[in-house]
């Protein structure tokens, strides 16, 4: 098992080994939000905190649901690693941003600042994130139609003492969230185009479907949801999000049937919630319940409460037999699909 302090990709260091000294002047009890913290003893999230009075609203405009025609050299899928949850996916002509996170490299602290979230006594003092991104926030963001926010925790979404969101972002850009409750939490950091995603919620010809998530073994640290993408021009996306295996995952399997599935799968876990994300278990559970898929691995060598690192995952799954299955990218890497 490597040090988490010191994350490696595929048996070589990475260059976003935890420094002492790291910057931690952002405190997590003041940088998350009241509605974000989850109580203990009812196992749900706090009424809103204020923030920023709403933008205006812009609605999306009608969609026939018809889906666009393009040629294929235009809509073949293509997947970006950025950093942790944060991947650009160009489908159907169009290019989205999952779970938009672009905070520095320890620009949030330790686990001590955080003192309702418990980990392992190891990992307290590790810098959150522990690696920086892979190229600047301008190419990030550069020519991107739409975010997608799986869930608001402050992994997934920049966030601000006075409760608002994804302050590096452009607020015109659309936006699909997982309820009501965070598209609450959009509008009121100013983004003007917010929907919630339904079972059939339809974007340039593109389908975008919600799938169930569980966010922990033990007691689940708030809601998160996944993502189908479909069009007739690509291939099925399933982009589980933030969840275990569990039985909500293998019905999505079942009713979507995608020829590729993205999970994040670093094995993350806190000491009161457990393991919140996918491990390699998981993973085989996954590759045997639709071994017709290519599997992506994500969420990997970004957050200190990790279990996992590439290298790894990247041993374990040759022990089970199935990592040729799975294309695990480095941050930055992309792959056609």
């Amino acid at each position: 098992m490597s040090r988490l302090g010191t994350p490696l990709r595929h048996g070589r260091p990475q260059q976003c080994i935890a420094r002492k000294g790291s910057p931690s002047n952002v405190r997590l009890v003041a940088s998350v939000p009241r509605h974000l913290i989850f109580s203990r003893k009812r196992h749900a999230f706090l009424g809103p905190a204020s923030g920023p009075a709403p933008a205006p609203l812009i609605p999306f405009p009608p969609d026939t649901g018809t889906p666009q025609q393009h040629p294929r050299e235009v809509t073949q899928m293509k997947i970006q690693q950025i950093r942790n949850a944060m991947v650009r996916i160009r489908y159907a002509g169009k290019t989205f941003l999952t779970d938009p996170w672009l905070a520095p490299r320890g620009s949030m602290g330790t686990f001590r600042d955080y003192p309702m979230f418990r980990c392992r006594p190891e990992r307290l003092d590790l810098p959150l994130p522990l690696c920086d991104l892979p190229m600047p926030v301008a190419d990030i963001l550069a020519g991107v139609d739409a975010y997608i926010v799986t869930h608001v925790h402050p992994d997934h979404i920049d966030m601000a003492a006075d409760g608002s969101v994804g302050a590096p972002l452009d607020k015109t850009v659309p936006v699909f969230v997982q309820s009501e409750e965070d598209a609450a939490v959009l509008r009121r950091s100013g983004f003007a185009r917010v929907e919630v995603l339904g079972e059939e919620t339809v974007f340039a010809g593109i389908r975008l479907s919600k799938t169930p998530g569980r966010h922990g073994t033990i007691i689940p640290c708030g809601p998160s949801c996944g993502v189908v993408f479909r069009h007739p021009d690509e291939k099925t996306l399933y982009v589980a999000g933030d969840t275990i295996w569990f039985d909500g995952v293998a019905e999505s399997l079942r009713r979507y049937r995608p020829d590729v599935v993205m999970v994040n799968a670093c094995a993350a876990e806190l000491l009161d919630e457990g393991r919140l994300i996918m491990d390699d278990a998981d993973v085989a559970a996954l590759h045997a319940a639709r071994p017709e898929a290519r599997i992506i691995v994500s969420h990997m060598d970004t957050v200190p409460h990790a279990a996992l690192t590439r290298q790894d995952m990247d041993q374990a799954l040759r022990r089970r037999g199935i990592r040729e299955a799975v294309f695990m990218p480095d941050d930055g890497q992309s792959a056609d699909f």
